[in-house]
């Protein structure tokens, strides 16, 4: 890919992403049958949701189950989690309670 950006030292996954977001707000970042996240919105969507995370009290080097079967929200989630420097622990739908 020839306008990709050029792997970095950088400090983390977080940093990488917000790196790639600014660099192409508007390319497709996530895309499901239903439809599609282009970065900007995928940025936007999982630092909301790492507010209210870090509003209800969860942060960094905590370790943050995520129930959430397959799907555009469990990459939000995951997104969120990464931003927050906290650790997310995929958790199977299909296991009993």
């Amino acid at each position: 890919m020839e306008d990709a950006l050029p792997f970095t030292d950088s400090p983390s996954l977080a940093c990488r992403f917000a790196a790639v977001a600014a660099a192409y707000p508007e390319r497709t970042a996530l895309q499901w049958a239903g439809g599609s996240y282009c970065y900007r919105e995928l940025d936007a969507r999982s630092a909301a949701l790492a507010a209210r995370m870090a509003a209800a009290g969860m942060g960094a080097g905590q370790h943050i189950g995520l129930h959430i079967p397959r799907s555009p929200e469990l990459m939000l989630a995951i997104l969120a989690t990464i931003r927050l420097g906290a650790v997310y622990v995929p958790l199977d739908t299909a296991y009993p309670v």
